[in-house]
């Protein structure tokens, strides 16, 4: 059955990015390079090998390295798929209201140039971008079809998205601020590279909600 080869095939994906990503670690821990910087599986990974230093119980070494390979690309393929399903929505919604697109554009062409690629410190100079940002997190055709990025430059602003797309108390995503620097980078390059536009014969109207559907979160 069809189902029972995709999952065949997406257990062996994963599990190849899980060994390379786990055996990359453990080599950079192996080798005491100064310039290695210190990450969560890097320093669990410290811990593990002091723990089990005299070897004395293999299987046990062996369990803790397979918990520690599973949280590490738990948390690796859960900021991809939503980061991928983000952008998505990005890249929608900037086909679907050029005159958004082309003011962001027009503001990243005033602060950033041609000569450069958009960097961190332009942040600060960059509000149109970080409201259409705020406005990709709230919006959903299959909810409302305005998009609206101005509601976040006026005095008071609404709502801010972050307030609630990432959850809350205990249960909120604990890399919600690489998530949004992540999207601000990936949406800044490629509005300052490119202009986004859709297919003629395909217009991809709002209204058909089974078209906005991305991956496993949408």
């Amino acid at each position: 059955m069809k189902f029972k080869r995709d999952a065949a095939r997406c257990k062996k994906e994963i599990d190849e990015i899980e060994d390379t990503m786990f055996g990359l670690v453990k080599e950079n821990m192996l080798s005491h390079d100064p310039e290695v910087q210190a990450s969560f599986m890097f320093k669990n990974m410290q811990e593990l090998h002091n723990k089990h230093e005299d070897g004395k119980d293999v299987q046990q070494q062996r369990a803790d390295e397979e918990i520690l390979a599973m949280s590490g690309i738990a948390i690796y393929v859960g900021g991809l798929e939503t980061t991928e399903t983000t952008m998505k929505s990005f890249i929608y919604a900037m086909i679907q209201f050029p005159s958004v697109q082309k003011k962001v554009q027009a503001e990243i062409d005033r602060v950033v140039g041609s000569k450069r690629f958009p960097t961190f410190e332009d942040q600060p100079d960059l509000p149109c971008l970080h409201a259409v940002m705020l406005e990709t997190l709230r919006w959903n055709p299959a909810i409302g079809f305005d998009f609206v990025p101005e509601r976040y430059l006026k005095q008071p602003p609404e709502l801010d998205p972050r307030e609630y797309v990432f959850g809350y108390g205990r249960r909120i995503c604990p890399g919600n601020d690489l998530a949004l620097q992540n999207f601000w980078i990936l949406a800044a390059s490629v509005l300052w590279a490119f202009t986004l536009v859709g297919e003629e014969e395909d217009p991809m109207p709002l209204q058909d909600e089974d078209r906005f559907s991305f991956g496993i979160i949408r």
